[in-house]
């Protein structure tokens, strides 16, 4: 009764659905950035035996319960850190904007072992960026001026996403930016510490 009593808010409440959309985002965008681990054997045959035929579960059911898993990864993962807050690893944010000065997103930049660098633009989609499929590059910008491509993919078949290992320190990544086939800059961020 409450979880029907919750759905008939979500679908009446604008916000609301923003929010849970938002939070579903994070926790697709914490997969990707979570490192890769494979189950135990006989993980997979245990949980067929346990399962029970019955009808899939609606797309925004998942999406709720994905959102709400997320927001337990995220507070086990401000209490490690907040734990761990002697260690010398950190995390840096930086806003991402296009020329024109609009913010589609967010950069982070990870200094730990493996140091990564994960940028979300979820203004992707919007038909204000104009992004048309194809290719675009991720390109990072180092304190002494040195530019390096991180590689080449299609942020419009990966929801706006992009994560990758970096090959140097995190700490010495200054800006961040994604660039179209043609060279074309989409937008930039710059990380301030």
């Amino acid at each position: 009764r409450e979880r029907a009593m919750g759905l008939e808010h979500l679908r009446a409440c604008r916000p609301c659905r923003t929010r849970v959309a938002e939070l579903a985002e994070v926790v697709e965008l914490l997969q990707l950035a979570a490192a890769e681990a494979e189950p135990p054997a006989g993980f997979e045959s245990g949980v067929l035996r346990r399962l029970t035929p019955s009808a899939p579960a609606p797309r925004y059911r998942r999406r709720v319960l994905t959102t709400m898993a997320a927001a337990l990864v995220l507070l086990v993962a401000i209490g490690i850190g907040r734990w761990s807050a002697g260690t010398t690893e950190s995390l840096a944010e930086a806003t991402m904007v296009t020329p024109a000065g609009e913010n589609v997103g967010r950069a982070w930049r990870y200094d730990g072992a493996p140091s990564w660098l994960f940028v979300s633009i979820p203004a992707w989609r919007n038909e204000r960026t104009g992004a048309q499929p194809g290719n675009y590059r991720l390109q990072i910008v180092l304190d002494d001026g040195r530019t390096i491509d991180l590689g080449v993919g299609d942020l419009l078949e990966r929801n706006g996403s992009w994560g990758t290992d970096l090959v140097v320190d995190a700490e010495d990544v200054h800006a961040v930016s994604i660039l179209g086939d043609s060279g074309a800059l989409w937008c930039t961020g710059r990380f301030t510490s």
